[in-house]
């Protein structure tokens, strides 16, 4: 599913459905796998590790019902943590090659893999990877 591609691999906990920001860091990503088509793919990494005492815990056939609603082409991963001594692998390896810091909450670090398996860094703002995942996708047009 992911051979080929610039793969893009974020964390969230789909407990701020109504906090605009949340909802457009989701959009602003389904933007990006939408615009690159079949050269970009979003991993979402579901974490409630910053879920606060307000939020209420989702069931995985929730966050399923969710993305399906807004038509996401993101893929979700099952429940993880993305910090601490509970620290999912994929994190584990990503942060191990990039940055080992704490990641702060909520698409709190967006870390990119080229086309061919490599990483490419670790950024923090959809903002601040636009340039790059142009970059990875299109080398021939910067």
């Amino acid at each position: 599913a992911f051979r080929g591609k610039v793969v893009i691999i974020t964390n969230t906990t789909f407990s701020f459905t109504t906090d605009v920001e949340h909802s457009l860091n989701l959009e602003e990503l389904n933007n990006i796998c939408t615009l690159y088509d079949k050269k970009v793919a979003v991993i979402i990494a579901w974490c409630e590790q910053w879920k606060s005492s307000y939020d209420k815990a989702r069931t995985s056939e929730q966050v399923a019902d969710f993305a399906n609603k807004h038509e996401f082409k993101l893929h979700i991963t099952k429940q993880m943590d993305v910090d601490g001594g509970n620290m999912h692998e994929l994190y584990r390896f990503m942060k191990s090659k990039t940055s080992s810091e704490d990641i702060l909450g909520d698409f709190g670090a967006y870390f990119v893999v080229d086309s061919v398996g490599c990483i490419n860094g670790r950024y923090v703002s959809i903002a601040a990877l636009r340039s790059k995942i142009s970059f990875l996708v299109n080398p021939d047009f910067i």
